[in-house]
């Protein structure tokens, strides 16, 4: 039975990729400090003997804008529905609509008239003609250092989402002919809730980014510390995403280009994302507004060496999953100054591989 390479450099090595990213600074999605970190992972899987490629992507990251114009819509059909019913309920159907696609990774509306920058995802396959797959992820753009990013306002998404939906409801009403003081009560709650979130939404999109160092620098540090691992039944495939900090905009782009080669039976996804420090930890469920769960065989291997939490993201490991990939991510909370995270974290995802291939690997065999 083949083992996880673990002799990757130790921590020498995950310290010195953790200040080469951190030395480019804030790497905004589409920025050319986002860019000057993809030539650096590019070098870096070069030295470490694997094939990679660099895959150009267009996207469109201003996501905190784009859920602003929601509110604001959402504002606008509140007081349109009184007048104008029919056109308050228009309005309000689609900025819900639209939000609800964005939340949820389905589709775009107002995002598509947002600006667009290029990103790029690299890649590094080692085909070595294995029945079975293993695609490690990690995003390497920095997340904006936004309070409705933070753990605190986790909650953002439902209640956008929420207040959306309530105002269509009560535009539907207003054409429906009622028009009582309770009505309005009920209509005026989440006009209030949008327009709250407007200075958050405003804060967001003029943020600046994170240095990260734990998210998501240790995501790639760590992918690079498990490069050279060597598995019985599964190839180990690299994925760095750009543009995936907060909507996982680079892992759609890879989905769209590469998902009809993968076999859901034979493949397995593995996003290392916001590793902290302190204590490995897995996403048992994900997702913003309806929380799907992580593939069960991946849940049930990934518990025996990690604790499970439930994420409000959407992210490269949520993307895969809606995809009908087996995905899971691996994260971690705690102290970030915690010298032996990643080692711990690395150990984990180690053990991992090794359970996936040792379970799964004689089935597709």
């Amino acid at each position: 039975m083949a083992e996880p390479n673990r002799s990757g450099g130790g921590n020498v090595t995950s310290e010195a990729d953790l200040d080469s990213l951190g030395a480019i600074g804030p790497r905004r999605a589409g920025s050319e400090a986002e860019r000057r970190a993809a030539r650096q992972i590019e070098r870096r899987l070069r030295e470490l003997g694997r094939d990679v490629q660099v895959e150009p992507t267009r996207i469109r990251p201003a996501i905190a804008l784009t859920h602003l114009i929601h509110a604001v819509a959402g504002i606008v059909a509140s007081v349109l529905a009184v007048y104008e019913p029919l056109w308050g309920l228009v309005l309000a159907a689609l900025a819900t609509a639209s939000a609800f696609g964005e939340l949820t990774g389905t589709f775009r509306l107002v995002g598509l008239l947002t600006p667009a920058r290029a990103s790029q995802n690299v890649v590094s396959d080692r085909d070595t003609g294995k029945p079975g797959l293993i695609v490690l992820v990690a995003h390497y753009d920095t997340p904006r250092d936004a309070a409705i990013f933070g753990a605190r306002f986790s909650f953002w998404p439902r209640a956008l989402l929420g207040s959306l939906a309530l105002v269509t409801l009560c535009a539907a009403g207003r054409l429906a002919g009622l028009d009582a003081t309770w009505f309005t009560v009920i209509q005026f709650i989440p006009t209030v809730a949008l327009i709250a979130s407007i200075p958050l939404f405003a804060d967001a999109a003029l943020a600046p980014n994170t240095d990260g160092a734990a998210d998501n620098s240790a995501g790639v540090a760590t992918a690079f510390e498990l490069a050279g691992t060597q598995l019985e039944h599964f190839d180990v495939m690299l994925v760095f995403t750009g543009a995936s900090a907060h909507a996982a905009l680079g892992m759609h782009e890879w989905l769209k280009r590469h998902r009809k080669e993968l076999n859901p039976e034979s493949t397995a996804v593995i996003s290392l994302d916001n590793l902290a420090g302190g204590t490995p930890t897995y996403a048992a469920k994900e997702g913003p507004v309806v929380a799907s769960r992580m593939h069960p065989t991946l849940t049930e291997l990934a518990a025996d060496s990690a604790s499970a939490f439930s994420s409000r993201e959407l992210s490269d490991a949520y993307r895969a999953r809606a995809a009908g990939l087996p995905s899971i991510r691996i994260s971690s909370v705690g102290d970030e100054d915690d010298p032996g995270a990643l080692e711990r974290v690395r150990d984990v995802v180690a053990d991992l591989l090794r359970a996936i291939d040792e379970e799964i690997g004689p089935r597709i065999a």
